[in-house]
């Protein structure tokens, strides 16, 4: 897909090349370029500066070069070419745009020969925005031209629907993943066993738990299972298929164990095992550490990460085992996927699958529910959650608000739910939904960790752009044993989808912005 991309935009673009002879402007002046970005108003509303010594390609032959990135001709669009490599200007467009206007940016790395294809970068400013695509020539190109880069400018409703190959084969990807036709029918399904004895766990974990040490900095998911005397001799458990289907991948990971273990500077093996029930609901079994043997007979070499496999399975067949790691697990998480539920997030698309998650009790019979409801608990602190949905929540996201979780600016956009230290959250307690709580990855000048918020104010619900800059005084919890931990906050809305953020150790009065402030979107 990628191979037959690169054809034929170099087709398209040698012909510019000829048929243009290269008529150009040439472009030089590095400083009163980026002066044009910062001051000059134009008809579109917006401006960016030129590559230096890049030229313009005078006269386009035809549609195909906007077309392949959805650049509509509503937009101002500009094509040039350039001796630098296309990473060069790729740092030069970094250096010389404002950081706070950069929405998106990325690039395309062909994975048979691991160089760069294209790096892109989207950029808003009010309704306003822009879009460069930087194109590796690969030595396609006549004389010492390296790259061809294009801008389009204008509405940010059109820029912001330019959509890189890259996203969309991403886009196409997840489109098939949602949906495969496995010969298992359509819909739901109704558990009535658990994929662990009742004797393996003391209490049930809701939606929405909030552990960024953990990488939770983002409302979990999932619902999960927590093991009885996790920090002593917890037994061996056996996993259990819960439902008839099949194992479509297993994702392997491997973890090093804690302080306290007795096996510090060793390593445990970890798995995630991905069951299809019909061909678009699913459940994952996380933090399996041991494989049955008659899965491993049909896996074939598992390798990190994460390793496809088409395997039936029975309900009540052995799948793994799981606890027996003193201190290293607490637990085993049970996700449920169900492609006909839509989270409430800003962007779904930054969560891939995950954008259809749900809690296993809205899925078990309802014998097994009425059994598994008094487990929604921690006996040892005395907490249970009462709050209405009972299996609790994820998507706290408000268009316009504060609330809800955002992505450090410069996420990677191939995988944002990866770089959970560039997470960061205004939600609520899991078990009780009054107390504010705000997650810090780690991408800020304060510990990550879970806060809590002096005064349970002011509520990120009630807060938009409207608000200017509004101060949070945060205080670690009592859950984590941090409440010495204190820090405060400083955010503003820049727009709908923008926040500025900086964070100072210790309750100061009037914090004012340094350039140490981050900016983070949705």
């Amino acid at each position: 897909m990628v191979k037959s991309y690169k054809i034929y935009a170099f087709f398209v673009l040698a012909s510019i090349l000829v048929l243009s002879g290269c008529t150009t402007n040439v472009h030089n002046n590095n400083q009163s370029s980026v002066e044009e970005y910062q001051q000059q108003d134009t008809g579109v509303g917006y401006k960016v500066p030129v590559y230096p010594n890049s030229e313009e390609i005078k006269h386009m032959p035809d549609e195909e070069l906007w077309s392949s990135f959805n650049i509509s001709s509503s937009l101002d669009r500009k094509a040039y070419v350039s001796v630098s490599e296309p990473g060069e200007i790729y740092d030069w467009y970094n250096k010389n745009v404002n950081d706070k206007d950069i929405i998106e940016k990325n690039f395309l790395e062909n994975p048979q020969t691991n160089e760069v294809d294209f790096y892109y970068l989207k950029l808003k400013n009010d309704s306003y925005g822009a879009f460069i695509v930087i194109i590796n020539s690969k030595g396609d190109m006549p004389g010492d031209i390296k790259s061809i880069f294009a801008i389009a400018q204008g509405a940010w409703s059109l820029v912001d629907a330019c959509q890189p190959f890259m996203n969309e084969q991403k886009h196409n990807e997840s489109s098939e993943n949602s949906y495969q036709d496995l010969g298992l029918g359509e819909g739901s399904i109704v558990f009535d066993i658990t994929p662990l004895s009742d004797n393996a766990y003391s209490y049930i974990e809701p939606l929405g738990n909030l552990n960024p040490k953990s990488g939770h900095t983002f409302p979990t998911d999932h619902g999960a299972f927590w093991f009885k005397n996790p920090y002593t001799d917890t037994p061996i458990y056996d996993v259990i298929a819960p439902a008839d289907g099949i194992i479509t991948s297993i994702y392997y990971r491997q973890e090093q164990w804690p302080e306290g273990s007795g096996h510090e500077g060793e390593y445990y093996n970890d798995y995630k095992v991905m069951i299809a029930h019909t061909n678009n609901f699913y459940s994952y079994l996380d933090h399996v550490w041991e494989l049955n043997n008659t899965i491993l007979s049909q896996t074939g070499e598992i390798e990190l990460g994460d390793n496809p496999v088409h395997i039936p399975i029975h309900k009540g067949d052995v799948i793994g085992r799981t606890g027996g790691r003193k201190g290293a697990q607490r637990g085993m998480d049970w996700g449920i996927i169900d492609f006909s539920k839509n989270l409430q997030y800003i962007h779904p698309e930054r969560y891939g699958w995950y954008a259809h998650s749900a809690h296993f009790l809205e899925y078990c019979s309802q014998d097994l529910r009425e059994s598994l409801i008094n487990k929604l608990g921690v006996p040892d602190r005395n907490v249970k959650r009462t709050a209405q949905p009972l299996w609790g929540k994820v998507d706290f996201d408000e268009s316009g608000k504060l609330v809800g979780n955002w992505f450090l600016q410069d996420i990677d956009q191939k995988d944002p739910l990866g770089e959970w230290d560039k997470h960061l959250s205004f939600v609520y307690d899991v078990w009780d939904p009054q107390p504010i709580r705000v997650a810090i990855g780690g991408s800020l000048n304060i510990p990550a960790t879970l806060y809590q918020v002096y005064g349970n104010t002011p509520d990120p619900a009630d807060i938009s752009i409207d608000d200017g800059q509004v101060v949070y005084k945060l205080q670690g919890t009592e859950e984590y044993g941090e409440t010495n931990i204190k820090a405060t906050l400083l955010v503003e809305m820049i727009d709908n989808e923008t926040i500025k953020v900086e964070g100072f150790d210790g309750w100061i009065s009037n914090p004012t912005f340094t350039e140490n402030a981050k900016y983070y979107i949705r």
